[in-house]
């Protein structure tokens, strides 16, 4: 039963975007500012 659980937990925080969650809390749109590793 232990595990089932763990595997429910481990599943769910795999399920969340972390890059979305960090650009909402620094007020950025990883949408529109597209890759960091851009040759201009």
């Amino acid at each position: 039963m232990e595990r089932l659980v763990c595997l429910a937990v481990g599943y769910a925080f795999g399920l969340i975007q972390t890059g979305y969650l960090c650009g909402k809390f620094q007020k950025k749109d990883i949408r529109t500012m597209g890759s960091v590793m851009r040759d201009d």
